[in-house]
């Protein structure tokens, strides 16, 4: 038992000179680890359980009217008037350009 206290100590320094091995009770500790992992089973389960209850009552489903449900159309008329707005700034650019700059300081 020397011999592992002092490989213990020998890491960084640490003190292990005050355990009294005689205050060790794994077969505590294993109930207290089970408990730990017995709850949190039921917790977990308990859980699952209620959601699946509001799941198969429909509580997370999304209810909607067959009515407000439409499908999106797209605009045709308004993109041809786009489309037709920006052919028409397109000829009055052509025609700015053609025309002939007079130097008013003449």
């Amino acid at each position: 038992m020397e011999k592992i206290k002092n490989h213990l100590n020998s890491f960084g320094g640490l003190k292990f000179e005050n355990i009294n091995l005689s205050k060790i009770f794994p077969h505590r500790d294993w109930k207290i680890i089970i408990m730990f992992f017995v709850i949190f089973l039921s917790f977990g389960l308990f859980f699952d359980y209620q959601i699946y209850i509001i799941t198969e009552n429909g509580g997370f489903y999304v209810d909607t009217d067959s009515n407000s449900v439409r499908s999106e159309r797209l605009n045709t008329n308004g993109i041809n008037n786009i489309i037709k707005s920006f052919e028409d700034k397109s000829i009055r650019m052509k025609s700015l350009e053609k025309s002939i700059l007079v130097d008013p300081s003449i």
